[in-house]
């Protein structure tokens, strides 16, 4: 029984991986079983906010300007790896991101649940995105050392797992770790694409008009 779930754990590690760097659509691995019995989904383990400034201090310092961009609007925003990288300019109006797409496997895609969302954008994040010098070449938000938009996020990830080692922050594990702040659940779940009800299943353990939306913004910043 324990080198079946080795090898569970395994196969569920490889499958996040898959999806993060856009080769799958799904992840598969919660439904993986050892012996008939079901496992039960990797619980969420957020950031403290101390970690997450740690993180992102040192990628300012010790990564380009889009890199520090790219992962400062996945902590703040809660998207997805390939929602992120497919962001362009005319996605962008400096209050909001309207998210309606993906990069999978370098193609542009409908986004995981095949549905548009508008996420609002934190003052401190709009005036990065701001500085940014590809605005001014429009198309892709996050672009490589070339210029180019990012394929995948494997070289952003490891920039990422650099980060934690410098910092000694501990790395977290899944496709999109950043997911999790304390703001109101049905704001939260607008925020990244959930419905409430999925929403409620993955991050229960976690949760504590426009004018309510802004006050939710406020929380996260």
């Amino acid at each position: 029984k324990k080198v079946q779930q080795n090898a569970v754990s395994v196969l569920r590690q490889v499958f996040a991986f898959a999806v993060d760097d856009g080769y799958r659509k799904d992840n598969p691995a919660p439904k993986l079983t050892s012996k008939g019995k079901k496992l039960n989904p990797r619980s969420p383990d957020p950031y403290t906010i101390e970690e997450r400034e740690k993180l992102l201090k040192w990628l300012e310092y010790n990564a380009s300007a889009s890199i520090y961009a790219y992962f400062l609007t996945a902590f703040f925003t809660g998207m997805r790896t390939g929602e992120l990288i497919a962001l362009t300019w005319d996605d962008y109006d400096a209050r909001s991101l309207t998210v309606e797409k993906a990069r999978v496997r370098g193609e542009i895609t409908t986004t995981k649940t095949n549905d548009s969302r508008t996420v609002l954008v934190t003052k401190r994040l709009g005036n990065v995105l701001n500085d940014l010098p590809s605005r001014f070449r429009k198309g892709a938000i996050f672009t490589n050392q070339y210029d180019r938009p990012y394929q995948a996020g494997y070289h952003l990830n490891k920039r990422f797992r650099v980060a934690h080692e410098a910092t000694g922050v501990r790395h977290r594990s899944g496709p999109y770790p950043w997911r999790h702040t304390g703001a109101e659940p049905a704001w939260l779940a607008k925020q990244l694409g959930h419905s409430l009800q999925m929403f409620y299943n993955v991050y229960a353990e976690w949760i504590g008009s426009d004018e309510k939306d802004q006050k939710e913004l406020a929380k996260i910043q």
